[in-house]
């Protein structure tokens, strides 16, 4: 099985057993050592009320994420360029947290390098203490050309 496949599959198939029977898991009920070995290739990101409806901040992000931005990234540099490079990044987010439902997308973007990175993704939703969806919880799987 390819390993995008492959990561996608481990973190749906963790989250899907977390939820059980509900529409989504708890943040709380997440385990990172549960899927330890693609956890590098993961980030969560938090609805930030504060800001309104459609913003997030990153609360991880991978340290192969980072990489996918360049050798001289800092973590902060790639958590604003993830957020901001490209709109349809808070799109998916936000159709994530409104339907509560799993989302898979494949799509690009030009490091600072000017290195192309395709990636593909899968977003899952997981509960805040409010019953309703406040985090997302992605794994990307990256190939520079």
């Amino acid at each position: 099985m390819a390993a995008q496949y492959r990561l996608i599959d481990t973190l749906s198939t963790y989250w899907d057993n977390l939820r059980g029977a509900r529409d989504f898991p708890l943040e709380g009920e997440f385990d990172p050592d549960q899927v330890k070995d693609i956890w590098p290739n993961c980030f969560l990101v938090q609805l930030d009320n504060a800001s309104g409806i459609g913003h997030f901040k990153y609360t991880y992000l991978g340290e192969n994420l980072i990489k996918s931005f360049g050798d001289h990234v800092s973590e902060e540099e790639a958590r604003h360029l993830v957020s901001t490079s490209d709109p349809k990044v808070s799109e998916h987010l936000a159709q994530v947290v409104k339907t509560g439902k799993p989302l898979e997308v494949d799509s690009s973007f030009v490091n600072s390098h000017k290195v192309h990175i395709k990636f593909r993704t899968v977003l899952l939703p997981l509960g805040a203490v409010s019953g309703k969806v406040g985090f997302v919880i992605g794994g990307i799987r990256w190939k520079a050309f």
